[in-house]
């Protein structure tokens, strides 16, 4: 039997979607600029994180999206992405779906 979990994630969209768009020297180099998290029904969390890169005068922030489970260990990441809002699925062999809307404040 398949379990679906979803969660969301509110952000101020408009002031990271700039951290995305251009370089920022005013940047440390692989900071975590931004993050916050959400609570699954089962215990399970996710957190959103905007991390700048190891150049951040040359290139734009990233996001993504980590799963963990109650203890705090991580159980599945997202690809590397370059967008604010959205959604992340993760499909884990368990039979547990998670999903992750990240949405504006």
């Amino acid at each position: 039997m398949t379990m679906n979990f979803t969660a969301s994630i509110k952000v101020p969209a408009h002031k990271l979607q700039s951290l995305v768009d251009a370089p920022n020297a005013d940047l440390g180099r692989d900071d975590v600029v931004y993050e916050n998290t959400a609570k699954f029904s089962d215990n399970t969390w996710a957190l959103f994180q905007v991390i700048s890169t190891n150049d951040p005068a040359e290139d734009s922030c990233w996001t993504q999206v980590v799963l963990f489970d109650e203890r705090g260990n991580e159980i599945a990441c997202s690809d590397v992405g370059e967008s604010i809002l959205g959604s992340t699925d993760f499909l884990l062999i368990d039979g547990k779906n998670y999903t992750v809307n990240v949405i504006a404040e």
